[in-house]
């Protein structure tokens, strides 16, 4: 899926680089442990007050690393594209959002 996206490998043995593989790996393990996580809020809204179990927290924290992480695969596909000519390959999807960027699509929509 994320070579379709992006155009790398992030598992496997032909990873280019090992450090973004992992920060996406941690990303994507949060977000599935998080999305299993019982909200104690959702049974007792009162305790949403409260904070008891954090996952607000968590799940905000856990939007800044995600993000993070878009801006720098978009930032590095803009450079990419700004510094090469047009090659005969196939684009990624991240390079196809930045040509809609021309047709007034924003930041936060190609993230989405």
């Amino acid at each position: 899926m994320m070579r379709m996206i992006a155009g790398k490998r992030y598992h496997g043995e032909h990873v280019a680089d090992l450090e973004e593989a992992k920060r996406f790996e941690e990303i994507m393990v949060e977000s599935f442990r998080l999305s299993g996580a019982t909200n104690i809020g959702d049974f007792a809204p009162a305790l949403n007050f409260l904070g008891v179990s954090g996952l607000e927290k968590k799940l905000v924290v856990l939007q800044r690393k995600r993000d993070k992480f878009m801006q720098d695969l978009i930032e590095e596909h803009r450079k990419k594209q700004s510094g090469s000519a047009s090659e005969q390959r196939s684009k990624t999807m991240v390079e196809v959002l930045l040509c809609f960027k021309e047709m007034n699509l924003n930041i936060i929509q190609m993230k989405s």
